[in-house]
């Protein structure tokens, strides 16, 4: 192709934000559409998808989107659909429980040790004691902050509700299937979560939004048992493609590379001189389709990483494809 392609990101961390993907130019597969409907309904919130699946991508769309970061969604598809999102500005507490040791004798300290950094991060002064009650003292002192006409929890009605608090957890059962096996740590670990997470549903007053992602719901001994009015969207039909990629989203947002990723494998014989780009859309149905959580809609991983299956994820053929001369046919096994 005579056309000059960008390159793509090779890496990922759970420091690359959605801001360097926008601000670099970086083919961006839009959801801002599905988002602005779940900001708009507010929630509760709960997601289930598989780890290297762009949840913690997905979370910092959303931060960025309550922080009223206008200007990094211009031409995207929140601008575009009715009814307009306000981009009022929210103050945002956003979780990473991978960040929390797994350790039963040092999980809840350093739970709340995570929790100080995000009161010192938003510079609120808050008094060490558990996990939950630094939790709600963060969520109300934003609140009031933000709105200082909120009254305080136990003098709250209907007419002083200034709910605004944006909370996002990702991740928020790590601490327990780092630990699956031993049904000791588990438990321990899980009546500390539980009343962690049960400080949200008290303090419904003040937060706007809540979203939490993870593997695994745990039904029976869920750790969200505390919060009991959250909506699992994990096999809502609307959802079902908010994280991950669709056929049509790949054709859309990829439709300069596929072409070029088509000529580099005719190139190395790994298809034949007379494919289609529909050959190869075809291809990568089978190299890494198979998951769909409506029974309709299929979507591809779509984190950039090596697999333990040996599978390389599509943005990643797409990288080795687009940024590397010489690779071995091997990885596409």
């Amino acid at each position: 192709m005579s056309e000059k392609l960008l390159s793509l990101p090779e890496s990922m961390t759970s420091e690359t934000d959605i801001s360097q993907f926008i601000v670099q130019q970086v083919p961006f597969v839009d959801k801002t559409d599905m988002i602005r409907k779940l900001l708009l309904s507010r929630g509760p919130y709960f997601l289930a998808r598989p780890r290297r699946f762009g949840k913690t991508l997905l979370l910092d769309t959303i931060e960025n989107i309550a922080l009223g970061n206008k200007e990094l969604f211009q031409n995207k598809d929140i601008m575009k659909a009715t009814p307009k999102y306000d981009w009022k500005t929210f103050p945002v507490i956003h979780i990473d429980m991978s960040d929390v040791s797994s350790d039963p004798k040092l999980f809840e300290k350093s739970l709340a040790n995570n929790l100080v950094n995000h009161a010192n991060h938003h510079e609120v002064n808050v008094d060490m004691s558990t996990p939950a009650g630094i939790f709600t003292s963060l969520i109300s002192q934003l609140s009031l902050r933000h709105d200082p006409y909120v009254q305080p929890a136990s003098k709250l009605s209907k007419t002083y509700n200034r709910q605004n608090v944006i909370i996002l957890i990702d991740e928020y059962d790590y601490p327990l299937t780092s630990n699956i096996g031993d049904n000791d740590k588990i438990e321990k670990i899980r009546s500390g979560l539980r009343d962690f997470y049960s400080a949200i549903k008290k303090n419904r007053y003040f937060y706007r939004f809540v979203f939490i992602t993870g593997v695994s719901n745990f039904y029976q001994m869920s750790p969200l048992s505390g919060l009991n009015n959250v909506t699992d969207i994990t096999f809502n039909t609307n959802y079902s493609s908010i994280c991950g990629f669709t056929k049509i989203e790949i054709i859309k947002t990829f439709e300069k590379y596929l072409p070029y990723t088509l000529d580099k494998m005719k190139q190395r014989n790994i298809m034949g001189i007379k494919s289609t780009v529909r050959d190869l859309m075809k291809n990568i149905e089978d190299w890494y389709d198979g998951y769909s959580w409506d029974g309709n809609t299929n979507v591809l991983k779509s984190i950039f990483s090596y697999e333990l299956s040996n599978s390389w994820t599509f943005w990643w053929l797409l990288v080795q494809i687009r940024n590397i001369d010489v690779y071995s046919s091997t990885w596409i096994e």
